[in-house]
C-alpha cells in the first residue's frame, strides 16, 4: 500500500507541476523514480494519464477523470495519518516502519545530525537511523552499491545514475595554534602555508589539491578531532571545514583565506530506487534547512 499511495502522490503532484521534473523536485525524488511511478500506474490500470511533451506533460481525459478520485485517496490517507498520530498510534505502516541508512563525512555528523535526528524522529519515531561515517570516496561506494540509502558529501556525485542535491554551502576556514603566526594575521593568503607544517584533512584537501602545492604534510588523517587537538600544541596548521570547528573545545585561532573557499554540501541518493517517506522527510528538512 505505501508504494501505491507513493504512486498516487506521483500523479497528483505532477498533474499539479505539469512536469516530471518540477514533481520530483516537490516530492524530493528523482525525475526518473516519478516518471517510473507515473509509468507504473498506466500499466496497471491500462490508460495513458498523460499526454508527454518536450518539457511539460498535460492530462489526458482519462488522467482527467482519474484525478479527483486519486487526489480524494490520497486526502483520506493523510486524514487516517494524522488522526493515528493525534491518537498516539504509529502512523507508520510495517512496509514503512524501517532502517534509514545514511553515510557521511563526520564534521557533517557532529554539525547536522543531532537536530537533524531530533525533527525526524518527532514525524517518525519508530524509525530506525543508521549512520555510516567516512571519507568521500567511501560514501560514494556506499550508495552506488546500494548499501545506505543516501550520502551526504561536500562534493557532487558525477556518476551516472546518481542524484547529487545542494542543501549548504560551508566555508574552509584556516586553523592554527593561538600563538602561531597565522593567529595574527586577517586573512591568510593560501601560498602562506608553503612553509608550515600542514596536517591535511582528507575531506578538504582533494577541493583544494590545485592550489595547495609543494606542500609539507606532516599527518594526514580524516579525523577533525585529532587534526585540531595537533594544531593546538602548534604542530602543525590546517584548512577545515568551518562546521567542523563550529563547536569544538579544542583553543585554537579560525581563520579565513584571503581568497576565500566553499564546499557545496550535497545530499546524493540513487536514482533507480524511490526513497521511503522517512528518507523523503529527511531529505527536505536537509533542503529547507531544517536540520540545523
Amino acid at each position: 500500500m505505501a508504494s501505491t499511495i507513493s504512486k498516487y502522490y506521483a500523479f497528483i503532484e505532477t498533474a499539479k507541476r505539469g512536469s516530471f521534473t518540477k514533481a520530483a523536485k516537490s516530492l524530493s525524488y528523482s525525475q526518473s523514480a516519478v516518471s517510473r511511478m507515473v509509468m507504473a500506474l498506466e500499466s496497471q490500470w491500462n490508460v495513458t494519464l498523460f499526454e508527454r511533451g518536450k518539457d511539460t506533460v498535460t492530462l489526458t481525459s482519462q488522467g482527467k477523470e482519474l484525478l479527483p478520485i486519486v487526489e480524494q485517496i490520497c486526502q483520506g490517507n493523510n486524514h487516517l495519518l494524522l488522526k493515528l498520530k493525534q491518537q498516539g498510534m504509529d502512523p507508520l505502516s510495517s512496509a514503512e516502519r524501517t532502517i534509514i541508512r545514511i553515510a557521511a563525512p563526520s564534521s557533517i555528523i557532529t554539525a547536522y545530525f543531532p537536530s537533524l535526528l531530533e525533527n525526524l524522529y518527532k514525524d517518525y519515531p519508530n524509525v530506525n537511523l543508521q549512520i555510516y561515517q567516512g571519507t568521500y570516496a567511501e560514501i560514494e561506494r556506499l550508495v552506488v552499491e546500494k548499501k545506505v540509502d543516501m550520502g551526504i558529501m561536500p562534493v557532487a556525485c558525477s556518476l551516472a545514475g546518481i542524484v547529487s542535491i545542494p542543501f549548504e554551502h560551508d566555508e574552509l576556514v584556516v586553523v592554527s595554534s593561538l600563538d602561531h603566526r597565522f593567529a595574527y594575521m586577517e586573512n591568510i593568503d593560501i601560498n602562506e602555508f608553503i612553509n608550515e607544517s600542514f596536517i591535511a584533512d582528507k575531506e578538504c584537501a582533494p577541493l583544494l589539491q590545485s592550489q595547495l602545492k609543494n606542500l609539507r604534510i606532516t599527518f594526514n588523517t580524516s579525523d577533525v578531532s585529532a587534526i585540531l587537538a595537533l594544531v593546538q600544541r602548534n604542530l602543525g596548521v590546517s584548512l577545515l571545514p568551518e562546521l567542523a570547528v563550529r563547536q569544538s573545545p579544542h583553543q585554537v585561532a579560525i581563520r579565513h583565506l584571503k581568497d576565500r573557499a566553499y564546499r557545496s554540501i550535497h545530499v546524493v541518493y540513487r536514482s533507480d530506487t524511490a526513497l521511503s517517506l522517512p528518507a523523503e522527510c529527511m531529505l527536505s528538512y536537509m533542503k529547507h534547512g531544517l536540520s540545523m
